[in-house]
């Protein structure tokens, strides 16, 4: 008992540490992952149909993007941003030009970049 326990423990600091760490878009991110319409503070907000890659996480993106939006045509480019609202937290892949500064497209809407992610 004591080592099952000792393991579930372990278990949770280990998934603590992971979100400490800042793995976004992972199951050790209880944030989870959204895309946005628009690069923007105040932008729509939508699940992907498909699961966020860690090392990729602007392909799930930008393979649901005419299921989430029909109406609005694929951006040439994404970045992966922490959402900038106060109290929302969570990581966001944004539309982006194509070979958009990730930290200069985060900044114009007051955030930062998620780095180790290929947005």
């Amino acid at each position: 008992m004591f080592a099952v326990a000792a393991g579930f423990v372990l278990a949770a600091g280990a998934g603590g540490v992971a979100v400490a760490n800042g793995l976004p878009f992972s199951d050790s991110d209880p944030s989870g992952g959204m895309c946005a319409r628009t690069l923007s503070a105040e932008a729509d907000l939508s699940q992907p149909v498909g699961e966020f890659d860690p090392a990729n996480p602007a392909k799930a993106c930008a393979d649901s993007w005419q299921q989430m939006w029909p109406d609005t045509p694929k951006p040439a480019g994404f970045v992966a941003c922490h959402h900038p609202g106060a109290t929302a937290g969570g990581s966001v892949i944004y539309p982006a030009a194509k070979d958009a500064d990730p930290a200069t497209a985060c900044a114009s809407i007051g955030s930062k970049p998620i780095t180790g992610t290929a947005a």
